[in-house]
């Protein structure tokens, strides 16, 4: 979507975004020394969380929509960058900056995660979600348009991470891949979903693409709100 200077730098930083998801995930399913102590009881504890309940359910497809939210911004910012008078260069520096902010996160993730629980940290991917989306049209000049990629680490970075985190809580060891797969599974989806919409939208105008996908935020950020109603939910599951 970019100019052919911008294409190199674009793919460089989708291809950062994998890497840093990539180990963001390690980190969250490799069992830590304590996890490896648990007892009898402890295993029977943890396997009797709700793994298949409606709870569980909502949550999963809220931070579905949450991440599939971001089809616009994959397939049309650089797009939309360049209209707006962005070099190649610019661009890339502003795909770069969203990375950076992933690697930040992630090096933060434990101390975080500790404080604010798996379900925390996917509110806070919600609201910098539906955020960054209402207000990515509107803005313009570098600096606001690269201040507004700050959030990158938080739309995208804290809803992967805190998604990871809470399936890997709650779904037994011996379900621990097939939920995971599960996740990254209906992270494709709606993120497939989104960005044949966002096409679909874009040509009437970028804003509208734009808005739709703040809307898709804000419909994922309802989910999880109504997910953690539920019995169980409140219970503050750890991020790593």
């Amino acid at each position: 979507a970019a100019s052919a200077h911008a294409a190199p730098a674009v793919i460089g930083g989708i291809a950062a975004g994998l890497v840093v998801s990539a180990l963001v995930g390690l980190k969250l399913t490799v069992p830590s020394a304590r996890e490896a102590e648990r007892g009898p009881d402890d295993e029977q504890r943890v396997e009797g969380r709700a793994k298949s309940g409606m709870g569980f359910l909502l949550v999963v497809v809220g931070a579905g929509i949450l991440q599939g939210s971001h089809g616009a911004y994959y397939g049309f910012s650089a797009l939309f960058w360049e209209a707006e008078g962005f070099g190649g260069l610019a661009i890339g520096i502003l795909w770069g900056l969203g990375v950076t902010t992933e690697i930040v996160l992630f090096a933060f993730a434990g101390s975080v995660g500790a404080r604010i629980g798996s379900l925390g940290i996917l509110g806070v991917g919600a609201g910098a979600a539906i955020l960054r989306w209402v207000l990515f049209a509107q803005v313009s000049g570098p600096l606001a348009t690269g201040s507004l990629q700050l959030l990158h680490g938080l739309s995208f970075g804290a809803t992967h991470l805190g998604a990871v985190a809470y399936v890997a809580a709650r779904a037994p060891r011996r379900w621990a891949g097939f939920s995971q797969g599960l996740l990254s599974m209906v992270f494709g989806f709606f993120t497939a979903l989104a960005s044949a919409l966002a096409g679909l939208l874009y040509q009437s105008g970028p804003s509208l693409a734009f808005q739709a996908m703040a809307a898709m935020a804000a419909l994922g950020t309802l989910l999880l709100a109504a997910g953690a109603l539920f019995p169980g939910e409140r219970r503050r599951a750890p991020a790593a």
